[in-house]
């Protein structure tokens, strides 16, 4: 706010310098009284009691959750899913071949898999990119052919293959 220190009213400097010592003076108490409770073992309390320094150390595996709501919503935001959150066929596809609209999918599934593969729920995280995802691309599929889901199936079965 000021330009320099001749600029600032000498009253306000000294108070703020007081309080700057003020606060270095308390933190190194402070500083002081842990490495002795870390030291010996044991510390002074605001009584004056001298109180041991209790610690116990509990190993739990570091758990790490994906956040299954993000990732929905980042379907949504995408428009493979519904706001609703069922999939559904997505638009900008459908004047695509059958091939990049399946590789495109596939892309999509294994960008979201390999970010979250470290994830302790990643079975729950893959479960909703499977279903998600897969039902999608049949929308898109049977969307893009003019022909039901029941039908897509018929002609190219649950994996896909042509059956010709």
């Amino acid at each position: 706010m000021f330009a320099d220190k001749s600029d600032i009213p000498v009253d306000v400097l000294n108070n703020f310098t007081s309080l700057q010592k003020s606060i270095d003076s308390n933190l190194e108490t402070i500083r002081f009284e842990i490495h002795l409770a870390k030291t010996q073992g044991k510390f002074t309390d605001e009584s004056g009691q001298e109180q041991k320094v209790v610690t116990q150390q509990v190993d739990l595996p570091i758990q790490i959750y994906a956040p299954t709501d993000i990732i929905k919503q980042r379907l949504k935001d995408r428009g493979v899913i519904s706001k609703k959150g069922k999939p559904i066929a997505f638009n900008y596809m459908i004047g695509e071949s059958d091939k990049t609209i399946i590789s495109w999918y596939a892309s999509l599934a294994r960008g979201f898999l390999s970010c979250y593969s470290c994830a302790d729920n990643f079975y729950k995280v893959k479960s909703i990119i499977n279903y998600q995802i897969r039902w999608s691309m049949y929308h898109t599929l049977a969307k893009k052919h003019k022909m039901s889901l029941r039908k897509l199936f018929s002609i190219y079965g649950q994996e896909f293959e042509h059956k010709s």
